[in-house]
């Protein structure tokens, strides 16, 4: 069996210590594409509103959610009764260009289904939990009857009771009542309950970490100038016949300027969940620059007043812009530097250890034996 020698683990000790630092110094996962799941109950009560559930599909499928669908976003189609059934329906990935063949083949799909007896959305639950864990963003969207109370989310008390309120009449129009929740790294973040044809009501997500930090403002390149002081100007000496007098100027101070700004917010309560998406501040506009007042050159009044110049200091907004890759974090610049010196030594430390390896190597007793043995010479 071959040991690794002192070198061999030296060196691959190296290696590791320098993929770590590599790994480490990479910045935070990506945004992922978004995800969409699709339910749709198999009651018997939703036979007779399988028109009006095709109907909105197709508003969704035209429109993309009203842009909310994303190229790239995954599509996922399942059904349920007293059961979750999934993987009937092939995931698709969403492209506008697609979108009239994956809702012929949806609706072809949905007409097969056998409807009968009553469902639980309960039967969810289990299957659904373990897709929301995984998913850093979730949009959920549940086709039914209403006939079922749910009890598996944190809006359990206000969907029911929209459901009860409304469950005669959406039976009377032959409407589906479809539910909405947005899940964001394994959590609820919001839920709606719509009444088809009036549309789909979608909040927003709240943003991630590296939405946040792509919003950031720039720090300003040129730090701000102090204003200069004020100074105030001495005393003139007037000399009228033979009294000397000194007459101090009234210099006007300009008064100080106050700025108050109220906040107010307003919340409104929408059933059973408030979103209120991040706003923007808006650029400040930059004020006019004040021309200095200077005093005139000669005063014709025995008391003369002089004016400080006045500046003002003018502090552009920032405003944020989102970084981009070419403003990416100076780390970056610095793990290749880092990776292209420990490169280098690596190399370096291999081929001195493997001349060293390759010297010959013996012991005193060993050179002795082999060295040239000559007679001793005769007296």
């Amino acid at each position: 069996m071959n040991h690794p020698t002192r070198s061999q683990t030296t060196t691959r000790s190296f290696f590791a210590v320098l993929a770590a630092l590599i790994f480490f110094a990479l910045p935070g996962r990506a945004v992922e594409p978004g995800r969409w799941l699709l339910i749709f109950d198999t009651s018997s009560a939703m036979k007779k509103r399988l028109p009006a559930t095709e109907a909105e599909l197709m508003k969704i499928f035209k429109t993309s959610l009203d842009g909310y669908l994303k190229t790239g976003d995954e599509v996922a189609v399942w059904t349920f009764d007293q059961q979750t059934r999934s993987g009937q329906f092939p995931m698709a990935t969403w492209q506008p260009a697609d979108a009239p063949t994956l809702f012929t083949n949806l609706t072809t799909f949905l007409r097969k289904q056998k409807y009968s007896g009553e469902t639980s959305l309960a039967a969810l639950q289990p299957t659904l939990g373990k897709v929301i864990e995984n998913s850093q963003r979730l949009t959920v969207i549940i086709f039914c009857d209403g006939q079922s109370e749910i009890n598996w989310t944190p809006y359990n008390d206000g969907i029911n009771q929209t459901l009860k309120q409304n469950f005669a009449e959406r039976k009377k129009v032959s409407q589906p009542i479809v539910l909405l929740f947005r899940t964001q790294e394994g959590k609820f973040t919001a839920c709606t309950v719509n009444f088809p044809p009036g549309g789909i009501n979608l909040p927003q997500f709240p943003l991630l970490p590296e939405e946040i930090k792509a919003l950031a403002p720039k720090p300003p390149t040129n730090p701000p100038v102090a204003p200069k002081p004020v100074v105030t100007p001495a005393p003139s000496l007037i000399i009228v016949g033979k009294n000397v007098s000194t007459n101090i100027a009234q210099i006007p101070t300009a008064p100080e300027e106050s700025n108050s700004s109220v906040a107010s917010t307003t919340s409104n309560v929408v059933a059973p969940v408030v979103t209120n998406p991040p706003v923007l501040s808006q650029p400040v506009p930059i004020p006019a620059k004040v021309a200095p007042i200077s005093a005139p050159p000669h005063a014709t009044s025995p008391t003369l007043a002089t004016n400080p110049l006045v500046e003002m200091t003018v502090t552009k907004t920032n405003e944020i812009v989102a970084e981009t890759k070419s403003d990416a974090d100076p780390r970056y610049r610095l793990l290749v530097l880092l990776a292209t010196g420990a490169l280098f030594l690596a190399g370096t430390l291999v081929i001195l250890l493997v001349m060293r390896e390759r010297r010959p190597r013996g012991s005193l007793i060993t050179d002795s034996m082999n060295a040239p043995k000559n007679p001793p010479r005769k007296k």
